[in-house]
């Protein structure tokens, strides 16, 4: 009898700590799965607001030499990076010098990939993409690079250029 009561007890123990991790998981899952979908929400909204922008005639680019910026870096070169880009080279009096990402097998039309440990040349103003996580990037960059230059978040750009 004893002897089934501790065999029952080692059960149940053992049914509660796997309980106890899998409700952990779980947690740990949701939290991922929270700060995935506030990216997305961020994402969209940025890029709604600067197509807003776009369709009544305010250009990143003319914010950007209205301020006097001429060379310019892309730092975070996925989706955003990648529009960012594409929508600078159409304004000739900004140099797109090259993109940085801790991936630089990234490959973009007609600009080189480069990480923070190795920027190729001082620019301007580096525009950051990767917008959940710009105060972490925008200290990283500060640390890294051996120039000073502006660094601006794309939402943050964004904001000032259509929002006020």
């Amino acid at each position: 009898m004893i002897v089934i009561c501790v065999i029952l007890m080692v059960i149940l123990v053992a049914e509660n700590i796997i309980f106890i991790k899998m409700l952990r998981q779980r947690k740990e899952l949701m939290k991922q799965s929270y700060r995935q979908t506030e990216k997305f929400r961020v994402f969209f909204e940025l890029v709604a607001e600067w197509f807003t922008g776009e369709m009544s005639g305010k250009r990143i680019s003319d914010w950007i030499s209205a301020r006097g910026y001429k060379t310019v870096a892309i730092y975070g070169m996925g989706t955003l990076g990648e529009l960012t880009y594409l929508n600078l080279c159409k304004n000739k009096e900004i140099c797109i010098k090259y993109g940085l990402d801790k991936n630089t097998s990234i490959k973009t039309t007609g600009m080189e990939i480069y990480n923070l440990d190795n920027c190729p040349e001082q620019v301007d103003l580096i525009i950051v993409t990767a917008v959940t996580a710009y105060e972490e990037i925008k200290k990283e960059i500060s640390q890294k690079i051996g120039f000073e230059c502006a660094i601006i978040s794309l939402l943050q750009l964004v904001e000032e250029m259509y929002i006020g």
